[in-house]
């Protein structure tokens, strides 16, 4: 399963910061905070399913809710 939410801003270029969880039957949850989670997230959903995780993410960052967006890789 991989899972995405925007956790604020950076504070360098105030460019948005996500949280990335990928996490598989047989291994445990692995968790990165990145500005640029897209590399982090195709390998597993595809290029237009990752962009799609993204901006939904970011519309729930707008919206003030903390829950996350996730794809059942």
């Amino acid at each position: 399963m991989v899972r995405i939410r925007q956790v604020g801003v950076t504070p360098l270029r105030r460019r948005r910061l996500y949280e990335v969880e990928v996490s598989s039957v047989d291994s445990a949850a692995r968790t990165t905070r990145t500005s640029l989670p897209l590399f982090l997230i195709e390998p597993y959903t595809g290029t237009a399913e990752a962009w799609a995780m993204i901006h939904a993410a970011r519309a729930l960052w707008d919206r003030r809710s903390p829950d996350w967006v996730e794809h059942p890789s």
